[in-house]
């Protein structure tokens, strides 16, 4: 995927946040902030930093209005960070990140309009907790194979 389709989600994104919180001025700045940084860094080394730090940028000045907007600003920010690591060569990978975005989507959508401290932290436990046991059976998968020369 080009390039500039994530950086144009993550200024559509800000704007969006911005216009619909109560503080537009601080989501408006950092949405200029970010696109001043992308347009003024010409060299494609290091532009990965740039573009996740002046996104998270824009993810805080989102948050003042909500939650839920930071986590929509930093899911393109990722993207073009990944982007510009050739993290998404494949399509594979492409729709592991689309995955992954609408998980982590699903999940901010409850936490965001929870009142209680408990329900969030315990949901978010378990979150990890699923993630651990899915990693842990991929990594012992994986060594079984090894050991019967299957790999």
């Amino acid at each position: 995927m080009d390039l500039r389709i994530w950086q144009g989600a993550v200024v559509l994104a800000g704007v969006l946040a911005a216009i619909a919180g109560g503080e537009y001025l601080p989501g408006l700045a950092a949405a200029a902030a970010y696109i001043g940084v992308v347009a003024l860094t010409r060299t494609a080394e290091g532009r990965w930093f740039l573009h996740l730090c002046t996104g998270c940028l824009v993810a805080v000045a989102a948050g003042l209005s909500s939650p839920l907007w930071a986590v929509t600003v930093m899911l393109p920010v990722l993207a073009c960070a990944g982007a510009e690591l050739d993290c998404f060569a494949t399509k594979g990978e492409r729709k592991a990140y689309l995955v992954f975005s609408v998980l982590l989507f699903l999940l901010a959508v409850p936490l965001a309009g929870m009142r209680h401290a408990a329900l969030p932290l315990a949901s978010l436990a378990l979150t990890v907790l699923a993630g651990t046991g899915f990693v842990a059976v991929s990594w012992a998968r994986t060594v079984w194979k090894a050991q019967k020369g299957d790999l």
